[in-house]
């Protein structure tokens, strides 16, 4: 297909960054944990498009939620009760939280933490660990003002900031999600404490471990609470919705005088979608399910790798997995002909319930995709 109108054939990079044949295919329809392109194929997908779909492409619940928000609108010139419900369900769930605003993308709740963050503190500066998003304050891009740039610092992970600068906020990823990598023992915890002495604002990005690592976030399940958090992708099993949560004496700060404010930002579908998705998470124990499943995956992929003498392994928490190889050289050829299994995995593995609910099928299929890398890894 022709995609000369459109920048990279797509809106999203990582779209078009897939091995093998999923570099040049177009979606065409989604039901569970399959994926069907333009030309028929069948793919199992473990990318769940980008991670935001944690229960199953289409899961029946979600979707009757979004139908019956759809049956009484979807743009209104007043504001909605679920943005208030939705938000006292979050301050019931996530540590951080007294208030949020909602958003469409992850980015943009970055955006405004960090605007947040520098009204707070009347600070300009501020340090940065992980991905983040398009915005100014944390890419490196053409376009982007020098001066723009040196307002923020890059903090390595598992470094503590080695300065008394006054930072506005130090924003991290909790986990990596390029990398998987868990924080060592105590590592938060004196990120927590350096903030507090410094009085900088602690500002974790949850857009990837929210509603995916547990239903409180990392800041739960590491036991660490931030000053602000933002969350997206897996809040809404894959329609568009972002929140910036946090406590209210910060919150605040978006009445008086601090602007953060969207047309589509208390979009009533996507508020409908995320409150039946964590009804879903809630009621199932997704999950604990999805946390066994992603188990099963990793000793499936490891005992297979070591009785063939591979040096590939699997990193990052049991719903969220990525592949690790020692040869960058096997790592490509393992990827390129898992794809042409019709596999969707670049290299990590975003756990669906859908996965758990059809768990024979899927490892099957899964299998017979990793036969043929890692032969093709043996190759090398």
């Amino acid at each position: 297909m022709d995609t000369s109108h459109t920048p990279s054939g797509t809106q999203t990079y990582s779209k078009r960054r897939m091995p093998g044949p999923a570099r040049e295919a177009f979606a065409d329809h989604a039901v569970n944990c399959w994926l069907w392109d333009t030309q028929g194929n069948c793919w199992l997908d473990f990318v769940a498009g980008l991670g935001p779909v944690i229960l199953g492409h289409r899961y029946p619940e979600v979707e009757n939620a979004v139908r019956r928000q759809l049956g009484k609108g979807n743009c209104f010139s007043l504001p909605t009760l679920l943005e208030e419900q939705i938000a006292e369900r979050l301050a019931r769930l996530i540590p951080c939280t007294e208030q949020t605003r909602f958003l469409k993308n992850g980015a943009d709740a970055l955006e405004a933490a960090v605007r947040v963050a520098r009204a707070v503190t009347g600070r300009d500066l501020v340090l940065r660990c992980g991905y983040h998003g398009m915005h100014d304050w944390c890419i490196e891009s053409r376009g982007i003002p020098a001066d723009v740039r040196q307002l923020t610092v890059p903090l390595p992970y598992h470094t503590l900031p080695n300065t008394t600068h006054p930072y506005a906020a130090l924003v991290i990823e909790p986990v990596v999600a390029s990398t998987g990598i868990f924080p060592q023992d105590g590592y938060l915890e004196s990120l927590r404490a350096w903030c507090d002495k410094q009085g900088t604002l602690l500002v974790f990005d949850e857009a990837v471990t929210g509603f995916r690592m547990h239903l409180g976030g990392a800041q739960t399940y590491f036991g660490v609470t931030p000053d602000l958090a933002c969350f997206s992708k897996a809040m809404a099993n894959g329609y568009p919705i972002s929140a910036l949560c946090g406590k209210r004496e910060y919150m605040q700060t978006l009445e008086q005088g601090v602007f953060v404010s969207t047309t589509f930002g208390g979009d009533p579908v996507g508020l409908a979608a995320a409150a039946a998705t964590i009804d879903v998470l809630e009621s199932e124990d997704v999950l604990t399910k999805i946390g066994a499943f992603g188990a099963r995956l990793k000793a499936a992929y490891e005992d297979t790798a070591r009785t063939l003498g591979l040096d590939t392994w699997l990193v990052g928490y049991p719903q969220r997995w990525l592949a690790r190889w020692a040869n960058p050289t096997q790592e490509s050829a393992f990827n390129e002909a898992v794809a042409t299994a019709h596999v969707l995995a670049p290299g990590y593995y975003n756990c669906m319930y859908a996965h758990c609910l059809q768990q024979e099928e899927v490892l099957g299929h899964l299998a017979d995709a990793w036969t043929l890398g890692f032969q093709a890894a043996r190759s090398i």
